[in-house]
Parts: C-alpha cells; sequence; structure tokens
C-alpha cells in the first residue's frame, strides 16, 4: 500500500501547537489525518496533549490542561487552590461517610441544582445515593426510617 509524503511546515505545526492548537484542529487546517499532525510533533520532540491529561500515576490536577481543573473552574468557579481548602476542611474525605479520596479521581462536588451553591465534597456513592432520592430530604428520612426498623 502506497503512503503519500507529507511535507508540513513544521515550524508553523510546532508554533501553533504550543500555542494551544490540537491535532484535530492542525489536522483538518492541513489537510491531513490526526496520527499525521501527531506523529511530525512528536518526531521534533514534542509531547503530545492528551484530551484528558491527569496523570496515570496519581493526581488530580497534573498538567495545566487537565480535563478535571477545567471543569471544576468553568462548571463550580473552584480553582484548585478552592478544592483542595474545600478537601482540607473535610478531612480528606466524603463529607457524609468520611471514605477517604480516591487518589486518581477525588471527590464529586455536590451541589444544589437550584442554586448552584456547593454543598460539599462527597464520594461516588454519596454522591449517586443523593442523586436516587433526588436530593430530596424527606424520601433520605423516610428511607433512614425504613431502615431503622427494618433491621
Amino acid at each position: 500500500m502506497y503512503t503519500r509524503k507529507v511535507y508540513l511546515p513544521l515550524h508553523i505545526v510546532v508554533a501553533e501547537y504550543a500555542a494551544g492548537a490540537s491535532c484535530k484542529i492542525l489536522a483538518k487546517r492541513f489537510n491531513v489525518a490526526n496520527r499525521t499532525i501527531c506523529r511530525q510533533l512528536i518526531s521534533v520532540g514534542v509531547k503530545i496533549r492528551s484530551r484528558y491529561s491527569y496523570d496515570r500515576s496519581g493526581g488530580l490536577f497534573d498538567g495545566d490542561r487537565s480535563y478535571r481543573k477545567y471543569g471544576l473552574k468553568h462548571q463550580y468557579g473552584l480553582s484548585k487552590q478552592d478544592y483542595e481548602h474545600l478537601l482540607y476542611l473535610q478531612g480528606d474525605g466524603c463529607k457524609i461517610c468520611g471514605d477517604i479520596a480516591d487518589k486518581r479521581f477525588g471527590l464529586h462536588v455536590d451541589h444544589d441544582h437550584k442554586t448552584g451553591k456547593i454543598r460539599g465534597l462527597l464520594c461516588k456513592n454519596c454522591n449517586y445515593g443523593l442523586g436516587q432520592f433526588k436530593d430530596d430530604a424527606k424520601r433520605l428520612e423516610r428511607a433512614a426510617q425504613y431502615l431503622l426498623e427494618n433491621v
């Protein structure tokens, strides 16, 4: 199978990638495949950014462009320092059950869906549990009463 040789203005590709353009955007601009752009960048020693660039060895905010950091800032208005401060205030654990935060994914930001006010940081199970009860305190009280009566 024949593959055509592609000659790209590498200095332009590297400069635009460094300025924040993705391989996908550059590939469209130069009418080539994404992998072609990525291979060219790798060949000159540029580290390719992942869309979800969290550090797999653990750590929520490794890398300036991490997906987690972006989500916290834009969804909840939380900076890295705000999140870590909340985590510290809660003793590095879930506000409901106290389980220690998962090192890779951390805790979920619990917030009031009507007002957007942040209530605390919860583990996955507690966060999903509140969601299943539709954040209704009366339902939770009835469920707790049911468990107490039937244990």
